[in-house]
């Protein structure tokens, strides 16, 4: 294990010990290390490809695309792996026919009294909500007035929204 990951994780576990401060020596430094192993992560990640663009350079300028070639399925190209056992199944064709049988059962439309179960179903939930309810309608105020709370530095969501 590197020296700056083993001072990262016990940074960490003594963060935990003293309670999980948000503030103060121990959170500083505990922020630090981590900063600094995420900064040395980017870097190598950044030098690792930069290695492989330089190698795959080289083999372009020595114009030998056996070399080339074999470079760029060693560094770039992603292996697929495949499960060994499926449902019990090892051999692909048995495991296709499996897949065949439950995506056929899948995509199978519902029958007459499950259809009509699910539509009482839903009616009576339908019948339930209220329309009652207080509308609040979006302006430009208060699209303005959540762009402003964003912060910076947050993590997005799945929409990509900071706020």
């Amino acid at each position: 294990m590197s020296e700056l990951k083993q001072r990262s994780i016990d940074t960490h576990q003594l963060w935990q010990v003293c309670g999980r401060p948000r503030s103060g020596p121990i959170y500083r430094e505990r922020c630090h290390a981590k900063a600094e192993y995420r900064r040395a992560m980017r870097y190598k990640s950044k030098m690792a490809n930069v290695r492989i663009s330089n190698d795959l350079h080289d083999q372009l300028l020595t114009k030998d695309c056996t070399s080339f070639w074999r470079t760029w399925k060693n560094k770039v190209n992603n292996r697929r792996t495949t499960a060994s056992q499926i449902d019990g199944y090892s051999n692909a064709s048995d495991i296709a026919t499996v897949f065949v049988k439950r995506f056929r059962q899948a995509c199978l439309p519902n029958s007459l009294e499950r259809n009509a179960e699910l539509r009482l179903k839903f009616e009576a939930k339908l019948h339930s909500y209220s329309s009652n309810y207080d509308l609040q309608w979006i302006s430009f105020d208060l699209v303005d007035k959540c762009v402003r709370g964003m912060k910076l530095g947050k993590t997005p969501d799945i929409d990509g929204i900071e706020a």
